[in-house]
């Protein structure tokens, strides 16, 4: 059994494990009525769900985070990524509804959630030794990443 700030149920939602082996974090998704645009992680050795406080980057694009979507995917990218972060989760594309038109629509764009290493943590790799892959944190920030070339083109 789970504890903590469990999400709603939904689907089409993504996932990913973060290279401290032991924390998924789940994004966006379908809850049967609306789509998400929250981010949870699960501590899986404890079972401890947390909501991820996100923010937006300072002087970004102009869009504050990610529009609510499904069916999109997502990796970790990044490792620890130095003293003040631990990398992130990067978005791509998915399916959204239009709030004000209500029409469906592709998406193509990319972002990255930068999270924060968990306060105090260390760590341990694989053997057990401490100063491993850091634990992720209970915040982060979300950044438009602008690639390069064409975007892949819909069905």
């Amino acid at each position: 059994e789970t504890s903590g700030e469990a999400p709603c149920g939904r689907d089409g939602h993504s996932s990913v494990l973060a290279p401290d082996g032991a924390t998924l974090l789940i994004h966006g998704g379908f809850d049967g009525s609306r789509q998400l645009s929250d981010t949870y992680a699960l501590d899986t050795t404890s079972w401890g769900w947390r909501r991820v406080a996100t923010s937006p980057a300072v002087g970004g694009s102009g869009e504050e985070a990610p529009p609510a979507r499904c069916m999109h995917c997502a990796a970790w990218v990044g490792g620890e990524g130095g003293e003040d972060g631990c990398g992130g989760m990067l978005l791509f594309g998915g399916y959204a509804i239009d709030e004000e038109t209500d029409e469906d629509r592709t998406l193509s764009d990319v972002w990255l959630l930068e999270l924060e290493r968990q306060p105090g943590a260390r760590g341990t790799d694989e053997a057990g030794a401490e100063g491993g892959a850091a634990t992720v944190g209970d915040a982060g920030t979300w950044r438009r990443v602008e690639p390069r070339g064409a975007a892949p083109q819909g069905v």
